[in-house]
């Protein structure tokens, strides 16, 4: 089965930058599938996102999700990360297992 998962903003409760705006990115992985978003160039503490990101479910239904700010100089900053348990977003769509 495919799973098509749309990041589409966030609501970031604060800025890494002291005097520009963050430029976000959502990585996205299940098992040792990986993916990540365009950054949303300026997109501060608000950012939004375009892509749809496909994931094939075998026996994993985690979803790992970070949030990362993009660094013009030096290494990308973790924001914020979550899991999403697939079964538990079919069950509340009304899907039977």
């Amino acid at each position: 089965m495919i799973v098509k998962i749309k990041p589409a903003k966030g609501y970031l409760t604060h800025n890494l930058n002291f005097f520009t705006s963050m430029n976000p990115y959502c990585f996205l992985y299940l098992g040792k599938q990986f993916n990540k978003t365009s950054p949303d160039y300026g997109g501060g503490i608000k950012p939004k996102w375009t892509e749809t990101i496909e994931f094939k479910i075998d026996n994993i239904f985690k979803v790992g999700i970070e949030i990362w700010a993009k660094s013009m100089v030096g290494a990308d900053n973790l924001i914020g990360q979550g899991m999403l348990d697939l079964r538990k977003l079919h069950l509340k769509l009304g899907h039977k297992t």
